[in-house]
């Protein structure tokens, strides 16, 4: 087993997949910390209950138990494609791998104007705050493919481009538009890159030509870091619970169209998603706000 992980793990760094040669990593490490002498052949349904319970107790979350366990789903299938063993004894049938609870993270239409509307007190913060209103007014764009986007992204109107994220894998990845608002443009003229002139150049000076997968994924992180401390800040100012970061962007962009009524299916589309079911998680704090306005219809008895 461990031979068809390192297989997979070392095909990971030549393609450049540096974040999923170190998830197939983690998942090695978790499976022989739990069994030093793991195999294809003690992996049965009850081995999979026994190792979701042990990490558990081990403090770790229901998400990263289920990380685990995907990618070793995954090596159980390359090793079943490569006939190093039998599909007959496939033990995921039999046990569901835990997909974990996601936490609120779209924010109120209230707490989105506080932001769109707050003054920065420094650079740092107007920097932050900044790229936060980049991705909620490009489609909850992340901040990887947002620093990624070049010259030739830029079509008159719109930018358009295919999520990083999906460049790599077996499907045909989704060509993303997005509508170039006059706020979008003027925050892009405001951060731009000053040698922005050949079709190749990055828009915002983070990248540079020449770096590879793991040093890009290094600049985004520090960057995605800094804005992030910032965005903290500025949250408990504004007296927003929990936290504020790139990602709540991308949550608040969907469930903004939801409150809208804007149909699922585009929203799904706009946000570069192969299914409708990751859609439908990221309105999760949608559905809640459902739940709770209906319930409140129940003492709303005024004819």
């Amino acid at each position: 087993m461990i031979a068809v992980y390192n297989e997979i793990i070392k095909e990971c760094r030549e393609d450049e997949r540096s974040g999923s040669a170190t998830s197939y990593e983690s998942s090695m490490k978790a499976l022989l910390k739990f069994d030093p002498h793991i195999s294809f052949r003690l992996l049965t349904p009850r081995f999979l209950r026994d190792f979701q319970d042990y990490f558990l107790k081990m403090g770790n979350s229901l998400t990263s138990v289920g990380i685990y366990l995907r990618q070793l789903r995954a090596v159980y299938n390359r090793a079943i494609a490569d006939k190093i063993i039998s599909q007959e004894e496939y033990p995921f049938t039999q046990y569901n791998i835990p997909g974990g609870y996601n936490k609120k993270k779209a924010l109120t239409n209230n707490e989105i104007n506080k932001i769109l509307n707050y003054e920065p007190s420094n650079s740092l913060e107007e920097r932050a705050l900044d790229f936060w209103k980049l991705s909620y007014l490009c489609n909850g764009i992340n901040i990887g493919d947002l620093l990624k986007l070049k010259k030739q992204n830029i079509d008159n109107e719109f930018i358009i481009f295919k999520r990083s994220k999906t460049l790599r894998t077996k499907k045909e990845p989704k060509i993303i538009s997005i509508a170039l608002l006059p706020e979008t443009k003027a925050l892009i003229e405001k951060h731009k890159n000053g040698k922005y002139r050949n079709s190749q150049d990055y828009i915002f000076p983070v990248l540079k030509p020449g770096l590879s997968d793991e040093e890009q994924k290094s600049l985004i992180a520090n960057f995605n870091r800094s804005n992030n401390q910032q965005l903290d800040k500025i949250c408990k100012r504004l007296e927003i619970a929990g936290k504020l970061s790139n990602m709540t962007a991308r949550h608040s962009f969907a469930t903004v169209l939801k409150r809208k009524d804007a149909n699922p299916l585009l929203i799904s589309d706009l946000l570069g998603h192969s299914s409708l079911k990751t859609t439908e998680s990221y309105l999760g704090s949608f559905m809640n706000e459902q739940l709770v306005n209906t319930s409140k219809m129940l003492l709303d008895l005024d004819e």
